[in-house]
């Protein structure tokens, strides 16, 4: 039996009391009767593009094959054409419309058509109307999903419990230190999850008012929910537990290697936390917009009642609008502040564990120094000296040491202190004498004042031969390399580049407020906290 498109535009449709209608043929086809019109390039994904395209009827088609060519009936359970349809309906994560999958699908195809030496490429247009057809996808197979996760989490608590009973009876603190930062981010990624479970309740509890018929299997999603959330917070308070006993620890005898390596496998958690949040952000925001869609599109479609004025009408709908706006706003704050303080409270375990690692000093000695001479100035009486190490300072191997590799750095952290070290010009002389007959000696200390930057807190040379001890921060300023100067006498770190904001704004010019907003916001080698020098300073 053979069906025009003709018979489907004119007699079909018409018949299906619908606003929005897509048929799915996979055959070929002997030609459509179709509109065409341009196609998005690239998915929209906010509201007004939404409200745009579901607000005018349209019947839609797509079909297999186009004319003149024969459909493949092969593929993994279904012909190309249908396995390659799902496919794209299953990936979908908030929603795709008929144009966007006609898009997806035609280019899957024809590829996999190529594949085996043949053309086919699928047919799309509008038989008439100008709308567009909106999928969902199922709340109820989230749930699922979101279950599937947690009791793979489960199962990665289990694991992580063995490790850190392991490291116990070794003594070993390093990996107990380990084991406890990962239970963090464990901890860390089931709260995400719990997070996501309460909005997918939520947002079943705001649907059952418009949808009174799905109210058993709302009720069964409510008490899963439920067990599920009673099962998460035994397993937060079994790890409030553990990390109760098993208390602090210290990094004192961490080589600076070492304590780089640590600092950098706890930033690179809390940047993967920083990111699970924010994708739990976008995806509540999603469902808030999904949720909300309905009220906007019933209000946009709404029609003036026969005893209201058109001016009465109009400002009617401004407020109902005006309110539907408000309501979306305030939700949107609402899950982000809630968010965002779970955010903060997950990652300050981590922030603490950072804090005691950059607060470890290490003292270096000579075997590990390079001392360089300069020429003696005579007008200021003062002697150019360099310390260095002889190698920079670079993390362990990130395969050694479990930090993800995505996180591995591209620059290891250079330490080096220049200054202009006071000498009396009667004892110049031997102090470079004493230099190149190898009596003199470096040594520095520091800690790490971020991850790109070893702040140098002492600097001296010895000589072994006198027993004197010359401080470079006897000096009026000390190098400390990445464009860094301290200032002994104000006790005060400057960059070393007056012009480092050489971007100005709009107009040309830099005011002393554009000075301090970019003083803020300036990140150099890691550090924060910069700002403009008082007139004092």
């Amino acid at each position: 039996m053979n069906i025009t498109m003709s018979d489907i535009r004119d007699t079909i449709s018409k018949k299906i009391p619908a606003k929005h209608v897509f048929y799915v043929i996979d055959a070929c086809y002997g030609g459509m009767l179709v509109q065409t019109r341009a196609v998005d390039k690239q998915t929209k994904r906010d509201f007004a593009y939404i409200q745009e395209i579901t607000k005018e009827p349209v019947v839609q088609v797509l079909t297999a094959g186009g004319k003149g060519e024969e459909v493949l009936d092969i593929g993994k359970g279904h012909s190309v054409f249908t396995g390659r349809l799902i496919e794209a309906l299953e990936k979908a994560e908030d929603f795709i419309t008929a144009n966007d999958l006609q898009g997806i699908v035609k280019e899957k195809v024809f590829s996999d058509a190529r594949a085996y030496n043949h053309k086919q490429t699928p047919g799309y247009g509008a038989l008439y109307g100008v709308g567009d057809y909106v999928f969902v996808p199922s709340i109820e197979q989230k749930v699922e999903d979101t279950q599937s996760k947690i009791s793979d989490m489960q199962k990665e608590i289990e694991q992580l419990k063995a490790t850190e009973e392991a490291a116990l009876k070794a003594q070993d603190e390093r990996a107990r230190r380990e084991a406890e930062l990962e239970k963090k981010a464990v901890e860390a990624r089931l709260k995400a999850e719990q997070l996501k479970q309460q909005a997918l309740e939520e947002e079943r509890k705001k649907k059952e008012d418009a949808e009174k018929e799905r109210l058993k299997q709302e009720t069964e999603l409510s008490r899963k929910k439920k067990a599920d959330d009673d099962s998460l917070a035994m397993l937060k308070r079994d790890v409030e537990e553990k990390r109760k006993t098993m208390g602090g620890t210290t990094l004192s005898s961490l080589s600076p290697e070492a304590t780089l390596t640590e600092m950098l496998a706890i930033d690179a958690k809390i940047k993967e936390i920083k990111e699970q949040f924010r994708n739990e952000l976008k995806n509540g925001v999603n469902q808030i917009v999904q949720r909300l869609n309905n009220k906007f599109l019933k209000l946009a479609t709404a029609k003036k009642d026969e005893f209201e004025t058109e001016e009465e009408f109009q400002d009617r709908k401004a407020k109902e609008m005006d309110k539907l706006n408000s309501e979306q706003a305030g939700e949107f704050t609402a899950f982000q502040d809630r968010l965002e303080k779970e955010y903060n409270q997950q990652i300050a375990p981590f922030i603490e564990q950072l804090k005691k690692s950059s607060a470890n000093e290490f003292t270096i000695t000579a075997e590990n120094l390079i001392l360089e001479l300069r020429t003696y100035d005579g007008g200021t009486n003062t002697y150019p000296v360099t310390i260095k190490t002889k190698n920079p300072i670079k993390p362990v191997t990130p395969e050694a040491k479990n930090i993800s590799k995505t996180e591995k750095p591209q620059k290891y952290i250079m330490v080096a202190a220049n200054a202009n070290i006071p000498i009396p010009r009667e004892e110049a002389r031997e102090f470079k004498q004493h230099f190149q007959n190898n009596m003199l000696r470096a040594e520095i200390k520091g800690n790490f004042q971020s991850l790109e930057f070893f702040r140098i807190a002492q600097a001296y040379v010895i000589d072994d031969a006198t027993n004197k001890k010359y401080d470079l921060f006897s000096s009026k300023f000390v190098d400390l390399g990445n464009e860094i100067v301290y200032d002994s006498e104000t006790k005060l770190l400057w960059t070393k580049d007056p012009w480092y904001f050489r971007k100005l704004p709009d107009d040309g010019k830099m005011t002393w407020f554009d000075s301090e907003k970019a003083c803020k916001n300036l990140t150099l080698a890691g550090i924060t906290g910069w700002c403009l020098p008082s007139v004092k300073e």
